[in-house]
């Protein structure tokens, strides 16, 4: 039990000694989580659903596409072509492979 201690104790000193040369942290994902519980009224059965996303910048989907094999990826501000401001984080992105 005393060497688990005396680990546990040197373990922390060599984690702090070192936390002097802190790096930033890289930026949390975008995500969002949903999920839905629906009941069945007459059985009570309950069945659970869930929805996730994630946002990615234009430059970050830009370069999964073409490293899945997509070529001429085009960004447009709208399904229409055209900018519409309900839309401006929305945009549609098309592509080739």
């Amino acid at each position: 039990m005393k060497f688990r201690v005396f680990a546990l104790f040197a373990l922390f000193f060599a984690v702090n000694a070192t936390a002097a040369d802190v790096r930033p942290l890289p930026a949390p994902p975008i995500v969002g989580a949903t999920s839905y519980l629906i009941i069945d009224a007459r059985t009570g059965d309950v069945s659970c659903y869930a929805l996730s996303n994630e946002a990615y910048t234009v430059q970050e989907l830009t370069n999964a596409l073409r490293s899945a094999g997509f070529k001429d990826v085009a960004r447009f501000p709208s399904l229409s072509g055209e900018i519409v401001d309900a839309d401006q984080d929305l945009p549609v992105v098309v592509a080739r492979r």
